[in-house]
């Protein structure tokens, strides 16, 4: 046994554990309850994660979601411009790239993406959500300022490695901080606009290049700088908004910054309870009564660094794993795969299907319309502003229902309801019955669905695994999607598109009708039913105490600070 425990008011050292325990459930701290554990661990009860949760959505969390969003409508015009200024940059004018030039700097984009989510996903559960969200959106700045400045090849491929970089980092770090902050009954809506927003960027990049890129307006080696500059320029205003937002209050609870989340959930609280009528106060005040209660392990001579205690489930004993912030990718993957094995299957299938079924098809969108429909290129990016509308009001429409009807029957819905609807549109297309109106009208409708089932995929991902390995299970997936989707299926496609021939490219789209099929399967059995759930109760976190973890003695002991 440890050291003797400072005695509580009232309190006499020979009492027994269920005295003292007793006793302990009628002394509250500031920062909630320190039970000591036996092998120099002490048991922390906080409502901090249930206080989060209930909450009403205010404009406090509308500010956050803004500031943080913002990336998402960046990365669509990011992706959306380089497929539209590939004929301009080919031109003798600009860089005089080729066409294997424009594959590569997209396959350069795509890589530092994953690359970015990899290396910024372990910081983000090392050292905070706060610190990587404002450190990547400044390397997608200057990224994006010096690829407007690029004056060849290399250099442009460079810095479009620079910016995936910083996009892929962004993804880690910023859905884990909304999910952590978002209350429960909202929270599937609020992923699913962030992640639709995507098209509100390429929808942009569509309409801002029909001046930039029309050389009577704008010179011909000028307008695709400006362009890219514009992106630059709208994310400059997020890194200072961005200064608001407070560090997750469950990245600092499970990484032992005690006083410190207790401090920003009040804070959170006093923001939203000023805007809140008599009526909410009152509501929400009889909600404080049931706040339920987690416990957290937490290191009694490091109090700044959260141990976590894993259970393996093949096993049935518990590993201990010195600090959170030493869990690399080979701990998080072994803990997906034995500890959450149907999660990782499920994971792994919505991010491969939706990737394939959305690159595939993006990424030779134009293509099609060219070699298939004659249609000038010029004329492509008027044809990508319904099919960006659609994917956007997608959301929209369905949002809301993944919160209310349930995480399951929306997943198994818009999987697959988007495979049949282009399983329909692919037979229209293979016997030559659309025109260029009514297949980007299919299409439109096609991604209407199908639009929320990749955002879906999203949300799934960054709620069904512990806080302590949020960003880094994020970014494990992130890249078996994009390894399948940003890497396979453009290629795949292109090739299909190359053979001239109709059936080739519907052969390619029936597969890919065929893998949503098979992730909506999946979902139907695996899914996770996390809708108006805490976090916690999605996935606990590896650092919560289960019952018997709970010991002998009672202390409160001194939590070191950390500036937030």
């Amino acid at each position: 046994m440890s050291t003797p425990a400072t005695v509580l008011p009232g309190m006499s050292e020979d009492k027994s554990a269920d005295e003292s325990r007793s006793l302990m459930d009628g002394v509250q701290s500031s920062t909630g309850d320190f039970i000591e554990y036996d092998d120099g661990f002490v048991v922390h009860s906080t409502s901090i994660p249930s206080r989060l949760d209930k909450l009403p959505f205010s404009s406090w969390h509308l500010r956050m979601v803004m500031a943080l969003g913002v990336t998402w409508i960046l990365d669509g015009m990011e992706v959306s411009l380089l497929s539209i200024a590939s004929g301009v940059l080919q031109e003798a004018g600009t860089l005089n790239l080729s066409e294997v030039q424009i594959g590569f700097s997209g396959s350069a984009y795509l890589t530092g993406a994953v690359i970015g989510a990899i290396v910024f996903g372990y910081l983000a559960d090392r050292f905070g959500r706060k610190k990587l969200f404002l450190l990547t959106l400044i390397i997608y700045v200057i990224s994006v300022t010096l690829t407007t400045l690029s004056w060849n090849f290399p250099s442009f491929l460079i810095f479009r490695f620079m910016t995936g970089l910083g996009v892929g980092g962004e993804y880690t770090a910023i859905f884990a901080a909304i999910d952590e902050m978002i209350p429960a009954p909202v929270r599937g809506f609020v992923d699913l606009m962030i992640d639709g927003s995507w098209w509100i960027g390429s929808c942009a990049a569509a309409v801002l290049s029909l001046y930039f890129l029309n050389p009577e307006f704008v010179s011909v080696d000028s307008g695709w700088r400006f362009l890219f500059a514009i992106g630059a320029l709208a994310a400059l205003p997020a890194i200072f908004s961005r200064n608001f937002i407070p560090e997750s209050p469950r990245w600092l609870l499970t990484h032992g910054y005690i006083h410190e989340a207790e401090e920003t959930v009040r804070n959170i609280e006093e923001a939203v309870i000023k805007e809140m009528s008599s009526e909410q106060k009152r509501v929400y005040n009889e909600a404080k009564q049931s706040h339920s209660v987690s416990r957290v392990l937490i290191a009694r001579a490091q109090m700044n660094q959260s141990a976590i205690y894993h259970r393996d489930m093949l096993s049935h004993r518990r590993v201990a794993r010195t600090y959170a912030g030493t869990l690399g990718y080979i701990d998080v993957v072994k803990i997906l795969l034995r500890t959450y094995p149907t999660r990782f299957l499920l994971a792994s299938t919505l991010m491969m299907a939706q990737a394939f079924f959305y690159n595939g098809i993006f990424y030779t969108y134009g293509l099609i319309l060219k070699r298939f429909y004659g249609l000038g290129e010029d004329k492509v990016g008027l044809m990508i502003i319904p099919f960006a509308i659609g994917n956007f009001l997608g959301p929209v429409v369905f949002g809301r229902f993944f919160d209310t009807v349930g995480r399951r029957k929306m997943i198994v819905s818009t999987y697959a309801g988007s495979a049949v609807l282009l399983a329909t549109t692919s037979i229209l297309f293979q016997f030559d019955c659309l025109s260029v109106a009514t297949q980007t009208l299919a299409w439109s409708l096609v991604f209407f669905v199908a639009s929320s089932g990749a955002s879906s995929a999203h949300l799934t991902v960054s709620e069904i695994f512990p806080v302590e390995i949020r960003a880094q299970s994020m970014a494990v997936f992130f890249t078996i999607g994009l390894g399948i989707g940003g890497i396979v299926a453009p290629s795949f496609f292109s090739f299909l598109v190359s053979l001239e021939a109709r059936i080739y490219v519907c052969i390619g789209y029936y597969i890919g009708a065929f893998f949503m099929l098979v992730a909506a399967f999946v979902a139907f059995h695996y899914a996770v039913d996390a809708e108006g759930k805490t976090l916690e109760d999605v996935a606990a976190p590896l650092s919560f105490a289960s019952d018997d973890h709970m010991k002998l003695r009672v202390q409160l002991p001194q939590t070191s600070h950390r500036s937030v």
